[in-house]
């Protein structure tokens, strides 16, 4: 917005909107200074405008915005002129064909790109780690991002709230290998690559479920420090964005662990689980209605799951993986369906199957695919698995990615017990 923006020259111009990095303002405002700089060099009528328009990535524009621009006037000029740029021609039919993605806590999608980030947990030969990595989906390779600024652990909850990671309690072990929970928070920021602590929770808790809802997220469940209360209800508590404070909501009826939740609208949906190791995996699933405080069953499972993914995605709900015990040989046997429920019809059904089950593994939506990343084949801890296979919910078809044989250099990993999920991330994090 000052004189010398207009004295970048044609080259640099395009230089500087080529390099995708994020930036601090919107992208109508990037639209208004090359609007600006194409009118003061060009005036109204210049052929090739376009190619400086097109620069300008249309996806992150809504027209209403656009007219609301301070030289509006001017791109109404070049878009009238006698230019026979279609680009030009087209700007506005471009914009209102598009859907404007907004994601909470970015201003500018410019320079970023969702991916996945998976977190904690096991690697061979390193044992517990608190090392987050991201997966280039594009190129099947992972990349150590930041590490969690506190001793190693597993079973913590892992959130997204306004593009900031929350990573909150799980356990970690003594010297004599004895499990303790803790309450802790800690939350990133990728576009500054720093944490800041927060407000520990009221309880202290591991293998439970953090999901976020407008400004608050929600720790549910999970398995409880010895000094928390323990009954048939599974303790709950949100922390406020605003006020930075922790406090208790309503319990989720069953007291349970190892189960698994999602949020859509106002709402979180929690399903299976197991209330100790040595009881019975849980079919039950309930709907948490963040406005009114209130529980509400809904239809159970068509099967008990433990360990297990849930996501929604289209006004849908999926659960995918897991365990539960054979009635007759008390033995684990491994979900291999995909299920969905329908909120409307109020009714599971089944729309696929795994290839491949896994214990261990996490089941995160990216897009339109269900990433599936690490864990034990078929339960069996021998078996640990590097390929990162993916479940597209459009096509409902599997697909596979396995680099196992570059582990150090490719997304063909081993782990378990580790957290993932989607969150956008500057573009340059990706670069070597």
């Amino acid at each position: 917005m000052t004189k010398e923006f207009f004295k970048l020259t044609t080259n640099q111009l395009v230089t500087l909107l080529d390099l995708n990095f994020p930036v601090n303002c919107t992208e109508c405002e990037v639209l208004s200074v090359v609007v600006g700089w194409i009118v003061h060099h060009h005036g109204y009528r210049l052929p090739s405008a376009g190619k400086w328009l097109q620069k300008v990535q249309l996806s992150n524009l809504k027209w209403q915005d656009i007219e609301q621009i301070s030289n509006f006037g001017d791109l109404e000029k070049l878009t009238l002129g006698e230019s026979t740029d279609c680009v030009i021609v087209g700007l506005k039919d471009q914009v209102q064909s598009q859907t404007c993605k907004i994601v909470p806590g970015l201003i500018n999608l410019r320079g970023y790109e969702e991916t996945m980030v998976i977190c904690g947990g096991f690697r061979p030969g390193q044992g517990m780690t608190n090392a987050v990595q991201c997966y280039n989906k594009s190129k099947g390779t992972m990349k150590t991002l930041t590490r969690v600024p506190h001793v190693e652990q597993c079973n913590f909850g892992m959130a997204v709230m306004n593009n900031k990671l929350y990573v909150v309690g799980g356990c970690y072990n003594d010297d004599q290998m004895q499990e303790f929970a803790h309450g802790f928070g800690f939350c990133y920021d990728p576009m500054k690559n720093t944490w800041h602590n927060i407000a520990p929770m009221t309880n202290e808790r591991c293998r439970f479920y953090l999901g976020s809802v407008g400004n608050k997220f929600y720790a549910i469940g999970g398995d409880p420090s010895a000094s928390m209360e323990t009954g048939d209800f599974a303790h709950c508590e949100c922390y406020d964005l605003d006020t930075r404070r922790w406090q208790v909501v309503a319990p989720l009826p069953g007291n349970r662990m190892e189960h698994a939740g999602t949020t859509m609208a106002d709402s979180i949906y929690i399903s299976g689980g197991l209330q100790d190791q040595e009881g019975p995996v849980f079919d039950s699933f309930y709907k948490y209605e963040t406005r009114t405080n209130t529980w509400v069953a809904l239809r159970s499972l068509l099967t008990p799951r433990a360990d297990h993914g849930m996501f929604s995605y289209e006004g849908k709900i999926y659960v995918i993986g897991g365990w539960y015990e054979d009635e007759l040989t008390q033995q684990r046997v491994m979900a291999s369906t995909v299920d969905c429920f329908d909120p409307v019809k109020g009714q599971w059904e089944v729309i696929g199957t795994i290839d491949s089950p896994r214990l261990y593994a996490t089941y995160s939506v990216l897009k339109n695919q269900v990433i599936v990343i690490g864990g034990w084949l078929n339960g069996n801890c021998q078996r640990k698995c590097s390929a990162v296979e993916m479940f597209d919910l459009d096509t409902l078809t599997w697909s596979k990615v396995d680099k196992s044989a570059d582990r150090g250099k490719s997304g063909g990993q081993e782990m378990w017990e580790h957290a993932s999920c989607s969150i956008y991330l500057p573009v340059c994090t990706f670069d070597d």
